[in-house]
């Protein structure tokens, strides 16, 4: 009997000391904080002036205790995006993390280096109330819903007597050329570390002729803008199917 008692101790304690161990390990455990980098892959073999396959990376995570200046100068595995389709500026032999500054982009050629014959950047204000720069990127086609100074919709008073809002005009499709600083994509930026500045100032690329314009639709659009003192106005967004096949 008590051979038995002595089994049921034993057991009893070997539980809680597997119980006990387990809560230390699982304390141990939570207190590696873990970040996630882009990693490539040894078996990708990207070289020097291979494009960034999505197949070539893998997210690597690194305890945060352990980071370093890695989270200043890695790319993190959230913003991967700003690698896929770029061209490696060096060749990876074995598993590495890509770090910011070996990503390039041409989008960062002074604005004067992507205009074609006849043609030119103007810059339109958008509304800081309704615009949102993260959502938009060189590239992309917009247009903007200007107010008509001074119009009123075709029954110029409702039942009170008073007027009614303004009309708008929706003037475009317009291809973004950069964003106040930004020429690139704003997840390269955050990438590097960097941020861009008056990005609710949009250059867009538009045609002339000498030095007047020859494009009906920028003509409206900053007589409009001129009429109502160069107000932020607001901004939509196309799809990118619509990008492509302009």
């Amino acid at each position: 009997m008590k051979g038995l008692q002595g089994l049921i101790i034993a057991a009893a304690l070997g539980i809680v000391a597997a119980v006990c161990n387990w809560l230390y390990v699982n304390r141990q455990a939570a207190g590696y904080e873990r970040e996630t980098f882009v990693g490539v892959k040894a078996a990708a073999q990207v070289n020097a002036g291979d494009t960034f396959e999505e197949s070539d990376l893998e997210p690597v995570s690194v305890p945060r205790q352990y980071l370093g200046d890695l989270d200043k100068r890695a790319v993190r595995w959230a913003d991967r995006s700003t690698a896929i389709g770029q061209k490696a500026t060096r060749s990876y032999f074995n598993d590495e993390v890509l770090l910011a500054q070996d990503l390039t982009t041409p989008a960062q050629r002074n604005l004067s280096e992507v205009l074609g014959e006849n043609e030119a950047a103007r810059w339109v204000p958008a509304d800081p109330a309704t615009f949102v720069p993260r959502h938009f990127n060189p590239g992309d086609l917009v247009s903007f819903v200007v107010p008509v100074a001074g119009g009123t919709s075709p029954a110029s008073r409702n039942g009170t007597g008073a007027p009614l809002p303004a009309l708008t005009e929706t003037i475009g499709p317009f291809e973004i050329l950069a964003l106040g600083d930004r020429k690139g994509q704003t997840e390269l930026l955050r990438a590097r570390g960097a941020s861009a500045g008056q990005e609710n100032k949009i250059a867009i690329r538009v045609k002339v002729k000498g030095n007047a314009l020859d494009d009906p639709a920028a003509e409206r659009l900053f007589q409009l803008l001129h009429q109502n003192g160069y107000k932020g106005v607001e901004v939509m967004l196309y799809s990118a199917q619509m990008t492509n096949d302009q």
